[in-house]
C-alpha cells in the first residue's frame, strides 16, 4: 500500500565492507573512507542524435553532447516532454542527428555530470566549442552549428569550400565597413594545456594533462589551459580541441564588420562568407583583395539594414580551409 513513485528515477547502491579505517588505538574516527564508483550509464534522456524513429524518439542512456543540450532544455521547460516529438520552443532540432555523427567522428562525446545548478544557455554556449560546435541565436531560434565546415560523411571538410554569401563593394554600405587585428598577446606562439578525466571501471579517476603546441614552439612559451575535466575521458578529445585552438591562434587574425541591405536570404553565424573589395591606394596598383570570413553575428534593424560581424576563416589557393586543414593534417607536439 505504500507509494514509492518518489523514488522511481533513484538508483540505489549497496556497498558491502568497511566504510571506516580501522584505528591503531582507541574509537573508530568519525569520517568514512571516500567512495569512488563507476556509474556506466546517465539519466534516461530522449536521443535526439538518433533522429526519429517511426515518428518519435527512443530514450535510453547517452554521451552524445546534443542529446544533453536538449534535455537541459526538457528540464528547464523549453522542450516539451519525453512522450511528445515536436518542441515547444523555438530550438531548431534539424541537424542534430548529423552534429551527433559529426561528434562520433571526431570521437567527442560528454562523460561526466552536472553537479550543480547551471544556466542552461550559459552552459551549452560554454561547453559546445569544446565538442567543435557553437551554440547559436538567430532568427528567433536556438540552434547548433558545427565551428568547421562539415563533408558529405559529417566529418572535417577539407575540400573546396562554396561561400554562403560572396559580398562585394556594391553589397556593403558606404562607410560601414570597419577591420580589427587581434592584439598581439592573441597570435603569439602558445603551449595549449587541456586537463581530462580517465576514467576505468577498476581504478579511481585521475587527472591527465596533455599539452599540444607548434613544432618549435619554446617549452616556457606562455601556457593556455584549459579544463575539460567535466565531461572529457580520452586524449585524443583534448588533444583534437587544443589542435583547433592552435589553428585558430595561427591563421584567425582580424575581425571585420559591415553593414548591407536588409538580407532576405538567412544567414546564421558559423557559416562562410566571402568578402571582396577594392584596394585603391595613390601609387595607383589598385587591386581586388578577396577574404573569406566566418560569421559570428548577424543583426537586422527596422531600418531596413544588416549588420554582420565575421572573424578571418583563410583559404588556400584551392579554396580549401586552412584551419580544417591544419587540424586535421597539420603537425603538432603532443606531450
Amino acid at each position: 500500500s505504500v507509494d514509492f513513485t518518489d523514488f522511481a528515477d533513484i538508483t540505489f547502491l549497496q556497498i558491502e565492507g568497511n566504510i571506516y579505517d580501522a584505528p591503531d588505538s582507541g574509537s573508530y574516527p568519525t569520517t568514512t573512507r571516500q567512495l569512488s564508483i563507476f556509474y556506466e550509464n546517465g539519466t534516461t534522456v530522449d536521443l535526439y542524435s538518433g533522429g526519429l524513429i517511426s515518428g518519435s524518439y527512443a530514450t535510453g542512456a547517452s554521451n552524445q553532447f546534443v542529446d544533453l543540450a536538449m534535455y537541459l532544455f526538457t528540464l528547464m521547460k523549453r522542450a516539451s516532454g519525453a512522450s511528445t516529438n515536436a518542441l515547444a520552443a523555438p530550438i531548431d532540432v534539424s541537424n542534430l542527428q548529423t552534429l551527433a555523427t559529426f561528434c562520433t567522428n571526431n570521437a567527442t562525446y560528454f562523460n561526466g555530470i552536472i553537479e550543480q545548478s547551471v544556466n542552461t544557455i550559459d552552459y551549452i554556449s560554454k561547453t559546445a566549442p569544446y565538442f567543435l560546435l557553437s551554440f547559436v541565436s538567430s532568427n528567433g531560434r536556438y540552434s547548433l552549428q558545427p565551428l568547421l565546415p562539415l563533408n558529405a560523411s559529417n566529418g572535417i571538410k577539407v575540400t573546396a569550400l562554396t561561400p554562403v554569401l560572396t559580398f562585394t563593394e556594391d553589397d556593403i554600405l558606404p562607410g560601414s565597413f570597419q577591420k580589427e587585428y587581434l592584439d598581439a598577446d592573441q597570435r603569439r606562439a602558445v603551449n595549449i594545456s587541456l586537463v581530462w578525466r580517465e576514467a576505468d571501471p577498476l581504478t579511481i579517476g585521475i587527472q591527465r594533462t596533455t599539452t599540444v603546441r607548434y613544432p618549435g614552439t619554446d617549452a616556457n612559451a606562455p601556457t593556455q589551459q584549459y579544463d575539460m575535466t567535466d565531461f572529457c575521458t580520452s586524449a585524443a578529445h583534448a588533444t583534437l580541441y587544443g589542435k583547433y585552438e592552435l589553428a585558430r591562434r595561427r591563421y584567425s587574425v582580424h575581425t571585420i564588420s559591415f553593414s548591407t541591405a536588409l538580407l532576405t536570404t538567412s544567414l546564421i553565424p558559423t557559416q562562410i562568407i566571402k568578402v571582396q573589395r577594392q584596394r585603391i591606394n595613390s601609387r595607383g596598383d589598385n587591386r581586388s583583395e578577396i577574404e573569406w570570413y566566418q560569421v559570428t553575428n548577424v543583426k537586422h534593424s527596422s531600418a531596413g539594414v544588416s549588420t554582420i560581424s565575421a572573424t578571418q576563416f583563410p583559404v588556400n589557393g584551392s579554396d580549401i580551409a586552412r584551419i580544417s586543414t591544419e587540424v586535421v593534417s597539420g603537425t603538432f607536439e603532443v606531450i
